[in-house]
């Protein structure tokens, strides 16, 4: 078995993205709904190892997890996905040598992850990775490659269905995938007013975290990217100039910790 291939899982809140360390294109292997994973059938499970088939036998499996009780989820497919090979959590020593710079709590997997993306596509400056998932969270790393903390506010999608269901559906609840793609600010119904809420409302947040951002760390930024499923969604509605679209960012960062285990 060959030290130079792995699968690489990141299982985020939503989906499953499954990717070999041979593959150039973005998951080009499979994004899989959680709930499709959490059910576990049979015929998911054949069809998943037969669109898997035909890679170069792997000697790890280097996962980034989103929820506790995620490596048990996993373990029955990782066992047929790559039988024999060793399992590796992203976990905080993963930053080695960098460290996280938090007093209290522990960051998820994807963002220690996006911190090792970080650390190889923008060394020595402030970088920020912003993953717009089912929540966004804007990472920062310091020159020296440590997570030095960052900003964790709901999902384009998470605010809908809260607007929703928190005025007990007097508010229909939106799908902002769905919406246009630059919505007017004055909207001129309730759908247009909820457009530009959540959408520029969202877009406005992460302008203002990063302009703060910047402001606390007494530096410019050297490097923003732009991640997660909204981010195609987001990114154009952003003023600030300069964010590269980053589609494989948490997959980079597992992509570096394979490589760098030699």
């Amino acid at each position: 078995m060959g030290r130079s291939c792995a699968w690489l899982l990141d299982f985020g809140n939503s989906r499953l993205k499954v990717l070999h360390t041979e593959d150039e294109a973005p998951f080009r292997i499979a994004a899989i709904p959680r709930e499709t994973v959490e059910r576990g059938d049979e015929l998911f499970i054949s069809q998943f190892l037969s669109a898997c088939s035909g890679r170069t036998p792997a000697s790890h499996v280097v996962a980034a997890l989103g929820r506790p009780g995620d490596e048990q989820l996993l373990a029955p497919l990782v066992a047929r996905l790559a039988p024999g090979a060793t399992l590796v959590l992203v976990t905080p020593e993963s930053l080695a040598p960098g460290r996280v710079l938090y007093t209290s709590g522990r960051p998820g997997a994807d963002r220690l992850a996006n911190v090792l993306a970080l650390k190889e596509k923008a060394p020595g400056c402030w970088s920020v990775a912003v993953d717009f998932g089912t929540a966004t969270h804007l990472t920062v790393a310091d020159p020296d490659g440590n997570l030095a903390g960052g900003a964790i506010l709901p999902g384009i999608r998470m605010l809908a269905r809260a607007l929703s269901r928190e005025t007990g559906g007097r508010l229909p609840e939106i799908d902002p995938f769905k919406a246009v793609q630059s919505p007017a600010a004055l909207g001129n119904s309730t759908q247009g007013a909820l457009e530009a809420g959540v959408l520029l409302g969202h877009a406005g947040a992460v302008e203002r975290l990063l302009s703060d951002i910047e402001r606390e760390v007494g530096d410019p930024l050297g490097a923003v990217f732009a991640t997660g499923g909204a981010a195609t969604k987001v990114l154009p509605l952003l003023r600030r100039e300069g964010i590269a679209p980053a589609p494989t960012l948490t997959m980079d960062g597992l992509r570096s910790l394979f490589a760098k285990m030699g």
